[in-house]
C-alpha cells in the first residue's frame, strides 16, 4: 500500500479462484447452520453434503486441469467424476478405495446429489398404525436415501471426509497442503496512474480456455 500524498499507481494482473475451496466452505456453513436450528435441521444437513460432492469434483478437475492443459476443454469426454478422478490415479501412481472411508463418503454424497439434481419423482410404498386417538405414527415423507443423511453427524462425517480425500488427491498430485485452504492466488503489476487513466474492465474466463 502506498504511503499518503503518493502518486497512485494502476495495478493490473491475473487472480486465480479455487472453486473446490469455495465449496467446501459453503458445505461448513451449511453445516455450521444445521448444527444451530430444529427447524429445517435436515435441509441444511443434506445442502452439506451436496455441496461436498461439488467440492469434490471441482478438485478433480483442478487438479486435471495442472495435469492436462486441455482439461478445461476436454473433461466433459473424460467420464462422469469418478472416471476423472481415476486418469489422476493413473497419473500421479496412487488408488482410491472408494469401499473405504474417506473415498466411500464421497460416493455417498455424489449417490445423494445425483438423485436430487436429476429430480425425478419417487412414490413410497408405505404403512402405519392408526389407533383412533389422533396420534397416528405416520412414515416420513421423504425416500429414505435423503432421511439417514439428513442428520449433522452424518453431514459432518460426509464433509470431513470429502476434505480428507481432496487433501490425498492434492498431496498424491504433488500439491501444496495449503491448496485445500486457500481461495486462490493473484500476481499484480503497475505502474504510476496517468490523469484521467480509467481502470480496466475485470473479465474472467476458464483457465485453458
Amino acid at each position: 500500500m502506498l504511503p499518503s500524498g503518493e502518486t497512485p499507481w494502476l495495478m493490473s494482473g491475473e487472480q486465480l479462484f479455487h472453486p473446490f475451496v469455495y465449496l467446501l466452505v459453503a458445505a461448513d456453513t451449511a453445516l455450521d447452520a444445521a448444527s444451530n436450528v430444529k427447524s429445517g435441521q435436515g435441509y441444511h444437513c443434506v445442502t452439506t453434503i451436496i455441496h461436498s460432492a461439488f467440492a469434490f469434483e471441482a478438485a478433480v478437475n483442478h487438479v486435471g486441469d495442472l495435469m492436462d492443459t486441455l482439461w478445461a476443454k476436454n473433461e466433459r469426454t473424460y467420464g462422469n467424476w469418478k472416471d476423472k478422478a481415476n486418469l489422476i490415479e493413473q497419473k500421479y501412481g496412487f488408488k482410491i478405495e472408494w469401499g473405504t472411508t474417506p473415498a466411500q463418503s464421497v460416493a455417498q454424497s455424489f449417490y445423494v446429489r445425483d438423485r436430487l439434481a436429476h429430480g425425478k419423482t419417487w412414490i413410497g410404498k408405505q404403512s402405519y398404525i392408526d389407533r383412533g386417538d389422533g396420534i397416528a405414527d405416520k412414515p416420513h415423507p421423504f425416500p429414505d436415501w435423503i432421511t439417514k443423511f439428513n442428520n449433522t453427524k452424518k453431514a459432518g462425517q460426509v464433509l470431513g471426509d470429502t476434505r480428507a480425500l481432496i487433501a490425498i488427491l492434492l498431496e498424491s498430485a504433488g500439491h501444496k497442503k495449503i491448496d485445500l485452504h486457500r481461495f486462490g492466488m493473484g500476481r499484480f503489476g503497475g505502474s504510476p496512474l496517468v490523469a484521467k487513466q480509467k481502470l480496466p474492465k475485470d473479465e474472467w474466463k476458464l483457465k485453458g480456455t
